[in-house]
């Protein structure tokens, strides 16, 4: 049996998910359930697509600088990311978890520490609405912290770095919004009667 994954999309050669050209990937599935959340649409697991690592691999292995994992929670399919990770050649791997450091270092699951092996920038923590990010790039609250796991890149490689949106439309007219802005700023494009 082929081992597959659910996945709510993939965004190729985007320049607002990390530093350079990137492909995004976003994984269907979240227990976390942050209050405020602007990513209510990948918590259900099921009403994701359903692709295999394979094809997954395949789809991302001509990125020019790295790809970014989000989600959902990408460590909810921890074996599959892995074995995405461990068969993709790429420059470089952002992921982001729900997850403190101190929950992944204790998670009794296997495949989440074989993750962190493959990651460069691993950045964690919950959303908290309460306390909202003002300065750093990428981050929604306070508490999610960067961590550099090589040296590939550092915090010199994303302090200049802004949030700011990419909006794309689809062959078939779907409008797709990525990156990080103020929620603010994205009800200008919000529709209503």
């Amino acid at each position: 049996m082929k081992e597959e994954i659910f996945i709510n999309n993939i965004i190729k050669n985007t320049k607002v998910e990390g530093p350079g050209i990137r492909h995004g990937l976003w994984l269907q599935g979240c227990e976390k359930k942050c209050k405020g959340c602007f990513a209510k649409h990948t918590w259900d697991i099921e009403s994701g697509q359903k692709f295999t690592v394979k094809d997954v691999v395949s789809e991302l292995s001509d990125s020019e600088d790295g790809i970014t994992i989000s989600g959902g929670e990408p460590f909810l399919q921890a074996k599959s990311v892995f074995n995405i990770l461990d068969n993709l050649k790429t420059k470089s791997v952002i992921l982001f978890t729900g997850f403190t450091m101190e929950e992944i270092l204790e998670n009794k699951n296997i495949f989440i520490l074989k993750c962190i092996n493959k990651i460069d920038v691993l950045i964690t923590g919950r959303y908290v609405q309460e306390n909202p990010e003002k300065s750093r790039p990428f981050v929604g609250s306070e508490n999610q912290r960067f961590w550099f796991l090589t040296n590939k890149y550092s915090w010199d490689d994303f302090k200049q770095l802004k949030n700011s949106i990419e909006i794309r439309i689809k062959n078939n007219g779907n409008i797709v919004i990525n990156g990080m802005e103020n929620p603010e700023n994205i009800k200008m494009f919000s529709y209503s009667e």
